[in-house]
Order: C-alpha cells, then structure tokens, then sequence
C-alpha cells in the first residue's frame, strides 16, 4: 500500500507545474506568446499569435503556474523554519544558527544553481543549436556560444526563479527571526554551573512528552517538513484518553470556527487582489510585459506583485492560519472569484469589441518591438511581435503595458484568475494526489527540480531536431513536448547521480 502524507500532493503538484512549466516553453516558438530567443521556427505559420489555442495556452498558464510556485516554496520555507525552531528547542545544534542554517542551505539549492547555469546554460543551448540544427563547425559554434557569453547582464533563462526566491528567503529572514529560534532554547544550559546538564535533559524530556501526546491525538511529526500536521478528524480520535487529553479536546476549536477565524476572510482577498493588480499595472507602465525586463534577476516587474503575494501567502498558511494550502480559499470565496473572474471577462470583451467597432487601439503602451531575448523568461503578457492581423492585432500591444484600460483589464483579470484558478487546483490535487507518484521504484518528485534546471537545452534540442518538419504549433508543440519533459527528468536524474555521486549533497 502506498506511504501516506499530508503534503505529497503538493509534491506531485510541483512535479506537474514542472511539465507544465516545460511544455508552456515549447509552445511559444509555434505561435504561442512569450520570450523564448534560442529558437525560432522556419515558418511563417509559426509566428508569435497565429495560434489561437496556444497564445490561451500561454496566457493562461502566466496566470497562476509560477505563481503556484512561490505559493509551496513559501509554505516549506516557513515548514523549514518550524523544523529550526524544533530542534533548538529540543538542544539539538543547527549548524551556526537558526537563519544562518537557513540561509546556507537555500544558498546552496538556489543560489549555486542559478549562477552556474546562468554562466554555462545560455551558451550549452547555443551550441546545441548551432551544431544540431544549423550544422555549422567547431569554429563557428565557438563563435556563437562566446557571443552568447558576452551578452550576459545578470540571471538567465528559467533560474531567474530561484534568484527570486533566494531574495524572498532572504528577506523572510531577515524580517521574522522568531520564526526560526525558540526563546527558551539554551536556558537550561545557561541557568549556572552544575545544572545546565540536567536543565537541559529536562526540557529534551519535556519536548518529548509534549510531542508523544499531540502524537497520540491524532498529530505528526513530519520531518520532512519540520510541522506538526493533523491525520485525523476529531470524531475519529479515541474515546478513552488521559484526563488533561480530554481537558484539552473540549478547549479545541470545532472545524466551523476554524474556518472562519484562521482562513482569510472574503474582504482580505479582495484587498490583496486590488492592490496586487495596482501595482501590476504601476510596474507595467515603465516596465511593459515583454518590451523590458528587469535583467539583473531576469525578471518581468509586472508579475513581481503577484510572487510576492503567494510566497507570503504561502508563509502565513502555516505560521498564522495554521491550515493546508488547499484550505486557505473557502466555497463561498472561490464562489465569489469565480463570479469575479466571469464579471472581468465580460466587461474585458465589451471593451474590445467597442474598440474594434470604433477604430480605436487604446494607447499608451509601446507598440511592436521584439519580446524578451531571455530564454526562460516568465512568458509574458499579452501582447507579442505581431499579431493575427487587423485590429485585434493593433490592440494586442496596448495588453503589454502603459497606461491605458487594456492594461488595467489584463493586470485585475490575471491576479483574479490566478488566485480563482490556484483555489481549484490545490483542491483537486489534495482530493486526488495523495500519494507519491513513483515510476517503478523512482520518486518522480525528487527529480522534479533538477529537470526544471535543465530542460531548457534539452527543449531547444528537441526544437531543433524537428525544425524542417512544416506542421500545425499545436500538433509540434505535442509532439516536442513529449520528449522534452521525459527528457528533461532523465537528464535530470543523471545530473543528481553525477553531482551527489562527487559528494555534493544539497545542491539539486
């Protein structure tokens, strides 16, 4: 029978959000929308939003993919702080510090990788492409992968996500050390000569006791985690318990007061919503979806506000609210942005329609331009190069940015439809994903972050090796998809046996 976890859902939702992240990267070089510079297709049927069902495809996914990312890495950054806090509290050492244990070991995982591959990985996929696609010799690749060297100004490709991540790690930090030490921790030890020995026995003894009961009422330690998680419903706990047990259950909330008083309430998501599409649509004025980037990180500002969202969201669903990521939206709240999201749609077609009826575009967004230039990138707005002709393609560009309501339409229907579209899926992976999903006997979960790694030279190849074949971008974007994502987590799983197999444990 398979093992069973609170938080294996959320690993299997990570491994998927990595194919998803893989294939929505293949699609846009077949007529999708996004910043993908390495390969670009032969055919002029190809490009940039003549395919309607991979331009939503595009769209879509920006709205909560990596969004959904910075939501679980929040809940396991604050899960890993817990853990910290654990073993100081039982006088276990924790490597130099609560934060700074922290911080070596997300420096270690995300820092390290993204600036090896921001070094190597942008000139490895222009080899790849020059040699597999162009079959130029030895000199010109040299050429080609120096060029690409030389034009590095900061993170590059998908890695832009760890970069960021690192900084928010970094300031959750720095901003909450409680969160990562115990007060009490060491006063046993400290309390005078001749006790401190004994002092701390005791409070490793007490922690102990402490654990072993929330244990026998239905708790666990998860140590993967550092956080106790409860198993079992209160009607399935046993009947006959020690008395201070019984004292303890009758003071527990029932589930209807904890939904309400530790689960954001309707008016708080409302308010984070505004103000996440606020400052959106501020940071697309000088910073366009697309036209300009943030290259130092790599990174498009308009969906800086919505990472920032997630990842603190994720951080207080275990520290404040206390519950699961699927809890956090309740029916009625999902109801009500699902209502939201309808309501944007509509009022985002009339707009539309009116403008194409009159003859206006809208205005004050920069027109045309090339998107990105950076491999990986977060796969833009909406707007691109081109269009699929006429008006609607005069209207594209305004989606980008500037200051005009074809911005403010795309910034408030994003941030609504990411957090609505997030609600449901963290629902239906808790509902159906409960268990490890192994490939014989194969985590596929462990190799989920090194395949993200990696897989954007392994998708240019594969781009490469089909580039003469003149088909549909969405029967290509299939058919490269495929072996790109199966691709990416074996070369993923070589890379983990080579890098733990020199003895360097951590990094992947």
């Amino acid at each position: 029978m398979p093992s069973y976890s609170p938080t294996h859902y959320l690993s299997n939702l990570r491994t998927t959000l990595t194919a998803l992240v893989i294939t929505h990267h293949t699609a846009i070089p077949y007529g999708g929308t996004g910043s993908w510079s390495l390969y670009t297709s032969r055919f002029a049927h190809h490009k940039p939003f003549a395919s309607l069902p991979l331009v939503s495809f595009n769209v879509i996914n920006q709205t909560f993919f990596m969004a959904l990312f910075f939501l679980v890495s929040g809940y396991f950054s604050a899960a890993s702080a817990a853990k910290i806090r654990k073993s100081q509290s039982r006088g276990e050492r924790t490597g130099g510090g609560g934060r700074s244990a922290f911080l070596k070991t997300k420096w270690k995982r995300l820092g390290v990788p993204t600036l090896l591959y921001t070094m190597l990985g942008p000139a490895l996929t222009r080899a790849l492409s020059a040699v597999v696609r162009d079959g130029v010799g030895a000199g010109e690749v040299g050429r080609r992968v120096w060029e690409e060297v030389m034009r590095t100004r900061g993170v590059r490709g998908a890695v832009w996500y760890c970069g960021v991540l690192l900084i928010f790690d970094g300031v959750y930090a720095l901003l909450f050390p409680g969160h990562f030490s115990d007060p009490g921790a060491g006063s046993g030890e400290r309390s005078g000569t001749g006790t401190g020995i004994g002092n701390g026995e005791s409070a490793k003894q007490s922690a102990r006791q402490s654990l072993k009961a929330r244990q026998e009422e239905g708790y666990e330690d998860e140590d993967d985690l550092g956080i106790i998680q409860p198993l079992i419903s209160k009607q399935n706990q046993p009947q006959h318990q020690p008395q201070s047990l019984r004292h303890h259950n009758s003071n527990t909330q029932t589930a209807e007061e904890r939904d309400v008083k530790h689960q954001p309430t309707i008016p708080h998501i409302l308010t984070a919503l505004l103000l996440t599409t606020l400052t959106s649509f501020l940071l697309r004025i000088p910073y366009p979806s697309g036209i300009r980037s943030f290259s130092l990180l790599g990174l498009t500002p308009g969906y800086l506000p919505q990472y920032i969202l997630f990842y603190s969201t994720g951080i207080a669903a275990s520290t404040t609210y206390k519950c699961a990521l699927h809890e956090l939206v309740t029916r009625r709240t999902r109801t009500v942005l699902g209502l939201t999201v309808l309501l944007v749609n509509l009022v985002g077609c009339v707009v539309v329609y009116s403008s194409l009826v009159v003859g206006q575009a809208g205005g004050g967004a920069e027109r045309g331009g090339e998107g990105g230039g950076r491999v990986g990138g977060e796969g833009g707005g909406v707007g691109g190069e081109g269009g699929t002709g006429g008006a609607v393609q005069a209207l594209l560009p305004s989606f980008r940015g500037g200051f005009n309501r074809f911005a403010i339409l795309y910034a408030l229907w994003n941030e609504t439809t990411g957090i609505w579209l997030s609600s449901l899926i963290l629902l239906w992976f808790h509902a159906t994903c409960k268990v490890p999903w192994k490939l014989g006997s194969v985590d596929v979960a462990r190799y989920s972050y090194p395949a993200f790694l990696c897989h954007i030279p392994v998708v240019v190849f594969w781009q490469c090796v089909v580039d003469g074949w003149d088909a549909g971008g969405v029967l290509k974007t299939v058919v490269v998809a495929v072996p790109s994502v199966l691709g990416s987590w074996g070369v993923g799983w070589v890379l983990v046996w080579v890098v733990e197999g020199v003895g360097c444990r951590g990094y992947i």
